[in-house]
């Protein structure tokens, strides 16, 4: 069971519920994510703690992710790796997935306030109103957003991702025959679905909106809130 931790948050309050323990009990592989973003005395206070939890607990950090498949597993370098994972799936629908279990999760993921939506439309985004009066008004309960946008005057799509309070937007074409559209999941603690619902829909572009300017303003990859 791998547990990717975010270095950034870990001496928050969401640290403390139920979910985020259990999580942190059952890792066999503790992932420490965005290490590079806090000093090395806070990474080793997490590590403290995180064997203070679960002694024996193997612990890896990373940069946004990114570490070596062979340090997570019991191999030992990249030449006895294998990329076939068919056997694995093949077991996985053999085995098929416990009803109970999903449930389970669902319920500790409610009592400890977690909710979600998504969000679709036919219609573009206007780009400065989706920066100023969503991006930019975005609560801190707001944990994680995703999705495929879709921009008035843009001719490419993009692939939205916000994780904590840094945000990475990449352009991408349009699979050929595909119907253009706006697909957004937000995820967060007690969010306000109907609140935020209403702010996108206000960032909905009209057929007399002006042609975008320039996307670098918007999209510095992992730019914070405050520099939007």
């Amino acid at each position: 069971v791998l547990t990717v931790v975010d270095c950034l948050n870990f001496f928050s309050s969401e640290m403390s519920t139920s979910t985020a323990q259990s999580q942190i009990n059952c890792a066999d592989v503790v992932l420490l994510n965005k290490a590079d973003l806090v000093v090395p005395d806070q990474v080793e206070r997490i590590c403290d703690e995180l064997l203070r939890a679960k002694p024996g607990t193997r612990i890896v950090t990373s940069d946004r992710g990114k570490v070596p498949i062979y340090s997570l597993f019991d191999i030992n370098s990249p030449a006895e790796y294998s990329e076939d994972f068919e056997p694995l799936i093949a077991r996985r629908d053999r085995c098929g997935a416990d009803p109970k279990s999903h449930s389970q999760i669902s319920k500790h993921l409610e009592d400890d306030g977690f909710n979600s939506f998504s969000f679709t439309s036919a219609r573009p985004l206007n780009m400065k109103r989706f920066r100023i009066e969503f991006l930019k008004q975005l609560p801190p309960n707001v944990y994680r957003a995703k999705g495929l946008l879709w921009f008035h005057s843009y001719p490419m799509r993009f692939i939205f991702q916000w994780a904590g309070k840094r945000f990475n937007m990449e352009q991408d074409a349009w699979p050929a025959g595909e119907k253009r559209s706006n697909q957004l999941v937000v995820i967060g603690r007690e969010i306000c679905r109907n609140r935020l619902l209403r702010s996108l829909e206000s960032c909905l572009a009209s057929e007399e909106e002006p042609v975008a300017g320039d996307f670098q303003v918007l999209a510095r990859p992992e730019s914070p809130p405050s520099d939007l």
